[in-house]
């Protein structure tokens, strides 16, 4: 039987470079949550990965993702809240709508905007930004930097290549 341990969970995901997230890439829940065998039952992967980095979980509280990927399983995006504040912390459209309607955000909305604004807001984007964009996006997934970390295994060996890229991105 397997030792369920942090290192194990690690090797057992995809880290994202720029995120930090930790991808799962075994078996997901029905919602899209992280799930491993241990202790011969299925448990959510976040849970453990939580309890194993900062204990148990106090009564009357559930794990959110900070990162809103919720196949992630780093401990670090992980932060035990009430159902309440999990659920305002959500993007759910009924959740960004109760946001929306705080005093702070009224106010806001009701200030009068300059013609300029709203000129700008009802320009269509131009082909050329479109374009643009497109070919930013392109090079920049085309890297050498990025096709080297996409095509490396799920090992140990992979942190260290990721630790080295992004040492040698910031002496940049």
């Amino acid at each position: 039987m397997r030792t369920v341990d942090l290192q194990w969970l690690f090797e057992q995901s995809h880290p994202v470079p720029f995120s930090g997230c930790w991808v799962w890439t075994g078996s997901l829940q029905g919602g899209g949550y992280a799930r491993i065998m241990t202790d011969g039952r299925m448990q959510p992967a976040h849970r453990v990965a939580y309890e194993l980095k900062h204990g148990p979980i106090p009564d009357g509280l559930e794990m959110d993702h900070l990162c809103r990927v919720r196949c992630c399983v780093n401990p670090d995006h992980l932060e035990a809240v009430t159902t309440s504040v999990n659920q305002l912390r959500g993007n759910a459209p009924s959740v960004v709508a109760a946001r929306n309607r705080t005093p702070e955000m009224r106010a806001a909305a009701s200030q009068p905007k300059s013609a300029e604004h709203k000129a700008k807001l009802r320009a269509p984007k131009s082909p050329e930004h479109a374009s643009k964009l497109r070919v930013m996006l392109t090079k920049r997934n085309q890297s050498a930097e990025m096709r080297a970390i996409a095509s490396l295994p799920k090992a140990p060996e992979h942190r260290e290549a990721i630790r080295q890229a992004q040492l040698a991105r910031n002496r940049k």
